[in-house]
């Protein structure tokens, strides 16, 4: 069952702690490092309700580009992940083609163990799929 972390207009957080899963959903244009930062804090919040191996569905539906000044703040967001000792990532891709290679293009420069999905089913089918394989 899913456990709400947080929500707001930019980012929503939770977590199932049954699934050893944390749910990332981003919505909108974070245009301000201030929006990255608190992300962070509250990711942060967020992996202490996870264990190693935990996976993540990060919701990039309704995502918007970044600026360009603000993309190494995102791979920080995300080097965060993986040194707290995530699995796997099941990205469900924005609807913007250029959010979309923005996001790819991050995940790649920081190593990130994602699989990419149109439909949100099908990225938790994977990642439990992935799981057993522990």
């Amino acid at each position: 069952m899913k456990e709400q972390i947080t929500t707001n207009q930019f980012y929503d957080l939770a977590v199932d702690v049954t699934k050893n899963r944390l749910y990332i959903t981003s919505k909108g244009f974070w245009n301000k490092g201030e929006i990255i930062e608190a992300f962070r804090k509250c990711q942060a919040e967020a992996l202490k309700h996870v264990k190693a191996n935990f996976t993540v569905v990060a919701d990039m539906r309704e995502f918007k580009i970044l600026p360009q000044d603000l993309v190494s703040m995102q791979e920080e967001t995300q080097k965060d992940l993986a040194k707290a000792g995530m699995y796997r990532v099941a990205c469900i891709v924005p609807a913007s083609a250029v959010a979309n290679f923005q996001l790819r293009d991050v995940a790649k420069g920081t190593e990130m163990p994602e699989q990419r999905f149109a439909v949100m089913s099908e990225g938790e089918d994977w990642l439990d799929t992935e799981l057993s394989k522990l």
